[in-house]
């Protein structure tokens, strides 16, 4: 569609614990729901328990694997893209 794209590779360039607070308040998700849960870590060890915001936010900084990803931004809108359609609604 002739936007810009910049590509940030989160295993690479970690996220602060700001920015994912963030990103889950602009894909208007709970901390929690960023991790993904066919993680293979994730479904081993994480499934059943019940962390905090901080605790999430520690986990994905130190795992940033675990996060689901791509995520697209533009302005104010965010989407967790599943499908490279899915790009069209941001």
């Amino acid at each position: 569609m002739g936007f810009p794209i910049k590509t940030i590779n989160i295993l690479k360039t970690p996220l602060t614990g700001t920015q994912i607070a963030e990103l889950a308040s602009r894909l208007k998700i709970k901390i929690k729901e960023l991790v993904d849960p066919e993680y293979f870590a994730y479904t081993k060890r994480l499934a059943d328990k019940d962390f905090s915001s901080e605790d999430w936010i520690t986990m994905i900084q130190n795992h940033p694997q675990i996060m689901k990803q791509p995520i697209a931004l533009r302005g104010n809108r965010a989407i967790i893209v599943e499908t490279p359609t899915d790009i069209i609604r941001i």
